[in-house]
């Protein structure tokens, strides 16, 4: 063949390759579990609901997945002053969902701490005008209370309280449910442009009432994902990749080895596995990679050395080795970021 034909077959290779990429940028996969949030030049544009969704593949950027299934979440609030002056804490297991996700995103910054601190801050504001020996007993209008009011300042933020139960290890527990936040109607939702400023709203500030911002109150003390209700996760495992670009990285991955002769080898395979787990969510935590091209080289290299010396017989072993260097560079990408 002569050069003009290999260089006539690279490009046709290059064109595809850029064709195939293009076409996965344009089309999404939503999960029902989740909406994403699109912005252009750092402004909302739209807002990508579940299904297979269409989006310009330039311009468009998405900064936010907002979960819309049922959130649960334990925490125990600060102590609270009783009427007679003692105090009390409360475990408290609170379940939510996001009806605007938009707002969500943009309002709490998709913050679910947001949320809990607007209900820790409403048992203060409620409990405080019981005495102490009567906060258990009147438990279950003491919830009633700090749900109405909750409910009034979360919907400004596009959610729904579901459930708020407290729970005692000598003490049964009580809890006080809302109405199904999926019959609840969406608000639309107008970001304020960049070049405003944000609309604040000045009126008299009372225990009850929040304007449209995340409410600032002293930390809630955390549980670990080992102390949630009954031990079940809350978030679910799924791979979002699409097909297209499965294909688009394969045939990368296979046309620059076969081009090196298997020396480039490595760089696709780490490319490969950043982009699978990239792609992959484990209990609500997303994977990342961060297995380098030239550390593999060299140990790519060692293994063919031993399996040349051992007439392929330490080839045998490769694919487990390989298999526990991707894992011993496999993380959680929120871990990784710390």
């Amino acid at each position: 063949m002569t050069e003009t034909g290999y260089i006539i077959i690279i490009a046709a290779f290059v064109v595809i390759c850029v064709l195939v990429g293009l076409a996965g940028r344009a089309f999404k996969t939503v999960s029902k579990r989740k909406v994403l949030i699109v912005e252009v030049d750092g402004k909302h544009y739209r807002t990508l609901e579940p299904g297979y969704r269409r989006i310009k593949p330039f311009g468009r950027k998405i900064v936010g997945k907002v979960n819309t299934l049922v959130q649960t979440h334990k925490f125990i609030t600060p102590k609270i002053p009783t009427l007679d002056e003692e105090n009390i804490q409360l475990d408290v297991v609170l379940r939510f969902k996001v009806f605007d996700a938009t707002k969500y995103y943009y309002e709490i910054n998709n913050n679910p701490a947001s949320v809990k601190n607007a209900v820790a801050r409403m048992f203060k504001d409620v409990i405080s005008y019981i005495p102490h020996d009567d906060v258990y007993p009147r438990m279950q209008r003491v919830l009633e209370q700090v749900l109405t009011k909750t409910q009034d300042i979360v919907q400004e933020w596009g959610v729904n309280i579901v459930e708020i139960k407290v729970i005692g290890k000598k003490r049964k527990a009580v809890s006080v449910t809302a109405d199904d936040p999926a019959k609840q109607p969406a608000p639309a939702y107008k970001p304020v442009p960049a070049t405003e400023p944000p609309q604040v709203h000045h009126e008299v500030a009372t225990p009850a009432k929040v304007e449209s911002r995340p409410v600032s109150l002293e930390p809630v003390a955390e549980v670990t994902p080992e102390e949630s209700v009954d031990a079940v996760p809350t978030e679910e495992s799924y791979f979002d990749g699409r097909l297209l670009q499965l294909i688009g990285w394969r045939l990368i991955t296979f046309f620059v080895s076969l081009i090196t002769l298997g020396l480039a080898l490595p760089w696709a395979v780490c490319s490969m596995y950043r982009w699978e787990m990239k792609h992959m969510v484990i209990n609500g935590k997303r994977l990342r990679f961060d297995g380098k091209a030239m550390s593999l080289f060299w140990t790519w290299i060692k293994w063919i050395l031993l399996s040349i010396i051992t007439i392929g017989i330490y080839g045998l072993w490769i694919p487990i080795k390989l298999k526990k260097w991707v894992t011993k560079h496999t993380h959680f990408a929120e871990e990784t970021e710390e």
